[in-house]
């Protein structure tokens, strides 16, 4: 959660010393530059890598990807592939080979001979 407040440039808008913190919205108060500095509507716990934006009309909570995705107004997979690019992170599930299925193997009897699907 620290990183990616960084890199939209609103950490240091945060208030707190310890792992909870409070600021502004970057869902809906704007860039940085148009963040109204002293209005503390958003929650973030560091440690859990979570947030919370406690204005009505926004309401906006989650994760990291939640709050990625809604900053940049991304469905979640969309701002999960763009993290990964922005971060330099591996998308393991997606990069792995894709197996190929394995036939199963055939069903022997007692004396070794193999059972075929009509049971002979």
């Amino acid at each position: 959660m620290e990183q990616i407040l960084q890199h939209l440039g609103i950490l240091g808008l945060f208030r707190g010393k310890a792992q909870q913190r409070r600021g502004p919205c970057p869902v809906h108060a704007g860039t940085p530059a148009t963040m109204p500095i002293k209005n503390y509507t958003c929650s973030v716990q560091l440690g859990k890598n979570i947030f919370h934006c406690f204005q009505a009309d926004c309401a906006a909570q989650g994760n990291v990807l939640d709050l990625w995705a809604a900053v940049h107004r991304m469905p979640l997979y969309e701002a999960a592939l763009h993290l990964a690019a922005i971060f330099h992170l591996s998308r393991n599930r997606e990069e792995a080979p894709v197996s190929t299925a394995r036939k199963p193997a055939a069903k022997t009897g007692a004396n070794g001979t193999v059972i075929t699907a009509n049971g002979s």
